[in-house]
């Protein structure tokens, strides 16, 4: 999987362009991202994709952010808010 910076983004018309580690300027296209919605990316956005070639030259697939990212970016999970917050079981133990 490679790396690289969002470069520039055509968001009228759905695309737009990574520089790759290897200096390379890589298309994407919004329908190839997983777990991101293309509104949410901006110039500078870090993102991991696969490069395949394309009709005009190499192309992102299966582009998303980088795996440390996501984790810093989500909310706690159900069961990281659970272990934060008594749950009504404990609290009906205690009253008997």
């Amino acid at each position: 999987m490679s790396t690289g910076t969002v470069k520039r983004i055509i968001r009228e018309r759905g695309f737009g362009f990574i520089s790759a580690e290897d200096g390379r300027e890589i298309f994407f296209h919004r329908t190839e991202l997983q777990d991101i919605e293309f509104d949410d990316i901006g110039e500078g956005d870090q993102l991991e994709f696969t490069i395949v070639k394309g009709k005009k030259g190499p192309q992102a697939i299966g582009v998303k952010k980088p795996s440390d990212q996501e984790a810093s970016d989500q909310e706690p999970s159900d069961q990281e808010a659970s272990d934060q917050e008594p749950s009504d079981q404990e609290d009906s133990d205690k009253e008997d």
